[in-house]
């Protein structure tokens, strides 16, 4: 059985607030610019935690019908 969105949703939130920043460019760093990968240390983890909770919260607002 699929998991429910906002589960999902939870679940990375979670993950990610337990993730240290010093892998956070893994991967990305060859594609990004000097200035890019330091915004991305600063405030990459920060933003789309901010970013899926609003989506979490956005989730839960929304009144099912039928």
């Amino acid at each position: 059985m699929a998991m429910p969105f906002k589960e999902f949703l939870q679940k990375c939130i979670d993950a990610l607030e337990k993730m240290s920043n010093e892998n956070i460019l893994s991967g990305l760093g060859e594609l990004l610019t000097p200035k890019q990968k330091d915004w991305a240390r600063a405030k990459l983890k920060a933003e789309t935690i901010f970013l899926l909770k609003l989506k979490l919260e956005n989730e839960k607002s929304i009144v099912k019908c039928c």
